[in-house]
């Protein structure tokens, strides 16, 4: 029994000298974190604020005429906004293409000076306030992990916040902005967090790896300091082992908790998978590639239409399908509208009748449990970013699947299945303690996480240290 518990400390000690510095940084990033969330990201809100105003009177050139100029069809979803003072189609599906709306012509090259000009525009500046840096054509520090598509223009603007933009050279628009204060934070916070530094983040293999064998050492390591801990009960402690004991007694089963829904949000042999049933509900509900050539009103001969639609100056318009149907959605800085684009009347929300109709009529295989109203975000559907109201829709399929619709749209904009409401509480709710009551009291929230990551630094933060002692006493024998 005594060599068996001597075994157990001596190993608790060896892998804690390996693995005590990350998990440390990994608690301390944890507080920065519940402040600042993640890696800077430029918002959809952020993005709409920031364009000017759509000109629907300057539209000359119709969507079919602008529609040839790209020759990519079938399209998905074209949008219209403002590019360089002048509306211009945005057609997205495979490489993107810009078309400017008042002319016809197609944006081919979008060089330096072009990218300046873009950029002082987004931030309502002058041109020589902003000054160009590089073009990347691989992911650097803030575009990693980032869905931008590359090439991009990389500028800063001297607006007094250290501001750095990132102009897409085909899409013709900033695609990500960032400050000095979320860089420097983001370098406590998100990416000593989630090891994102780029030139590491880059090696995707090795990344993931990397992050799963560390999380499940750690989760191993903190469980085996549990027994180590029940074992040595009765022991008296002097120094920072005494801290580290009471810390593991206090916060142990916290540490354990967080390393091991860490290492499962990760996906290890992809646990928790997407199910089948998304495509086969998109088709079903009418979300099929876009018509260009359909017979639709000239845009700028209706804009009285759009603006009464409209609560503020039109940002953006999208056209879209609903049920099946064209439709456009006309976006302001804060609201949307939902237009027949065959009328330009706007259309009614979508009810959960309509949708469980379409689902049984266009896609049999799929049965319908129960399809209900939700006014409100629950404790799947929880992105304060995603619409409402929206239509929940339970299948009864292998995968359990409930399905969220826009009731404006008529668009499916979420799906769990089974093992991904499982992983909901396991990452979000284990992880990042993300629980109901934390919807309404954030201040609490934060508490209750700064003290568990205060716990868990000081539990690491003690074993790094003895670390450091063991490892100078050695050095100096020698």
């Amino acid at each position: 029994m005594a060599s068996f518990r001597a075994s157990l400390i001596l190993t608790h000690r060896r892998a804690g000298q390996v693995l005590a510095v990350p998990i440390l940084a990994w608690f301390v990033s944890g507080i920065v974190m519940a402040y600042t969330g993640g890696m800077p990201r430029l918002t959809a809100g952020a993005r709409l604020a920031h364009l000017e105003p759509l000109n629907l009177l300057a539209i000359r050139a119709s969507l079919p005429a602008a529609a040839s100029r790209v020759q990519r069809p079938p399209f998905d979803s074209p949008v219209i906004n403002t590019v360089l003072g002048r509306p211009a189609y945005h057609f997205r599906t495979g490489k993107p293409a810009v078309v400017f709306a008042d002319t016809g012509q197609l944006l081919e090259h979008i060089g330096p000076k072009v990218s300046v000009q873009i950029a002082a525009e987004f931030l309502g500046i002058a041109a020589d306030r902003v000054r160009y840096l590089e073009e990347l054509r691989t992911a650097d520090q803030w575009t990693v992990g980032q869905a931008i598509d590359m090439p991009v223009h990389k500028l800063t603007a001297d607006d007094g916040h250290g501001t750095e933009l990132y102009v897409s050279e085909s899409l013709g628009e900033v695609v990500l902005m960032t400050e000095r204060r979320d860089r420097a934070l983001a370098w406590i916070g998100a990416i000593p967090h989630w090891w994102y530094v780029a030139a590491f983040r880059r090696q995707a293999a090795l990344w993931r790896f990397s992050i799963l064998s560390a999380s499940a050492g750690g989760a191993l390591l903190a469980a085996l300091g549990l027994v180590v801990g029940i074992a040595q009960a009765g022991s008296r402690y002097r120094g920072a082992m005494r801290w580290h004991y009471r810390a593991g007694i206090v916060f142990g089963v916290f540490a354990v908790s967080w390393l091991a829904s860490g290492w499962l949000s990760l996906q290890p042999w992809n646990w928790a998978p997407v199910g089948d049933a998304a495509d086969g509900i998109e088709a079903a509900l009418g979300r099929t590639p876009i018509d260009v050539q359909g017979s639709l009103p000239a845009i700028a001969e209706r804009a009285a239409d759009f603006g009464r639609a409209a609560d503020g100056p039109i940002k953006e318009i999208e056209l879209t399908n609903r049920f099946g149907d064209p439709a456009y959605i006309v976006r302001t800085d804060t609201t949307r509208a939902v237009l027949s684009a065959r009328t330009l009347r706007p259309l009614p929300p979508v009810t959960p009748e309509e949708v469980k109709a379409r689902i049984e009529a266009n896609a049999p295989t799929f049965a319908v449990a129960t399809s209900t109203w939700l006014t409100g975000y629950d404790s799947y559907y929880r992105d304060r970013a995603s619409p409402l109201p929206v239509v929940r829709i339970d299948l009864r399929d292998a995968d359990a699947t409930s399905l969220y619709v826009d009731s404006m749209t008529g668009a499916a904009v979420a799906t769990f299945t089974r093992r991904q409401r499982v992983e909901r509480w396991i990452y979000h709710g284990a992880h990042s303690l993300d629980v109901p009551f934390a919807y309404s009291h954030r201040g609490l929230w934060r508490a209750i996480v700064i003290a568990l990551c205060t716990g868990g630094a000081v539990l690491s933060g003690t074993a790094a240290m003895m670390t450091v002692k063991r490892f100078g006493r050695r050095t100096f024998q020698r």
